[in-house]
């Protein structure tokens, strides 16, 4: 019979799929798609500086996440409106899966720690 941690195990590993795909799915689908329409309309690409990956997470944050504290409209390292104006309900939906679910792996990492499972 499974135990706490093979459910654990398997939760874990499931959040953590997702978030690869929904990584891999919103950088293919959503952020070439809006640099290439920016790049059509003559405007130079929003977040000038790619550090390891970051641009994703950047677009993300700034398609899925209202305009507020978490998402401020001056951020300096992305053009929020201009992302948003180039946006897509389905770039929306794409966003709000990734920064869910790479969330989720974060959760579930730290519950890995705190409640000292393993894999054996």
């Amino acid at each position: 019979m499974a135990g706490v941690e093979d459910w654990f195990m398997l939760f874990a590993g499931i959040v953590m799929i997702l978030a690869f795909v929904s990584t891999l799915a919103f950088g293919r689908m959503t952020v070439a798609r809006i640099e290439k329409k920016i790049k059509q309309d003559g405007h130079s690409r929003p977040c000038p500086w790619d550090g390891p990956g970051a641009r994703l997470i950047w677009y993300a944050y700034a398609i899925a996440i209202p305009v507020g504290r978490l998402n401020r409209a001056d951020n300096p390292l992305i053009n929020v409106a201009m992302v948003r104006k180039y946006a897509s309900n389905a770039d929306r939906i794409r966003a709000i899966a990734m920064v869910v679910s790479c969330y989720g792996t974060i959760v579930a990492t730290i519950l890995f720690w705190v409640l000292g499972i393993d894999s054996s």
